[in-house]
């Protein structure tokens, strides 16, 4: 892990994880989880959705990851992905209905996003939209385990209403 801090950039950090960039290869930039177990466990739960994501679907808007997880002596703390940008001021409420298929596309591959909000969506280096940070999403139908907010999802079963709500009050937003 020492590896990792020497040689890249810190570039942004969120409640579970810290982002850094080495700006080399396919997936540079590393999700490295905050001390703690709780934290390593929801970038596990995070990776294993991705991973469960691509295996049904290579064309999904979701971040491109490396397939290996970042190990040390506790197990997994982290996994590298490709490089993502934010949208510019004002873009995401131009590119809401481009949102709007995005989630629909979770949905119909039989996953629900969580907790979408207007951080949670950037863009890939042609432009189209990915959505990211997928701490609180499952398939949908399934409980939703521990590490999950009771506050996302009704009767802790992952749906896709708790996205279709989410999307709601991005709507909102554009007045």
């Amino acid at each position: 892990m020492s590896n990792i801090w020497r040689e890249s950039m810190f570039i942004n950090y969120g409640a579970d994880a810290v982002l850094r960039c080495s700006h080399t290869g396919p997936y540079p930039v590393a999700k490295l989880a905050h001390l703690g177990e709780e934290f390593r466990s929801r970038v596990q739960h995070e990776f294993k959705i991705i991973q469960d994501m691509t295996s049904i679907a290579r064309s999904l808007p979701i971040p491109k990851v490396d397939g290996r997880p970042l190990l040390d002596d506790q197990g997994m703390f982290g996994y590298c992905l490709e490089y993502l940008f934010c949208l510019e001021a004002n873009e995401l409420l131009q590119r809401l209905p481009e949102v709007r298929e995005a989630v629909n596309q979770l949905h119909e591959a039989g996953f629900s996003r969580g907790d979408l909000s207007q951080s949670n969506v950037m863009k890939n280096k042609h432009g189209a939209i990915v959505l990211i940070d997928f701490g609180y999403a499952g398939k949908i139908g399934t409980q939703t385990p521990p590490s999950v907010p009771k506050w996302i999802y009704e009767n802790a079963v992952f749906t896709a209403e708790a996205d279709q709500r989410a999307l709601e009050r991005l709507s909102e937003l554009s007045g």
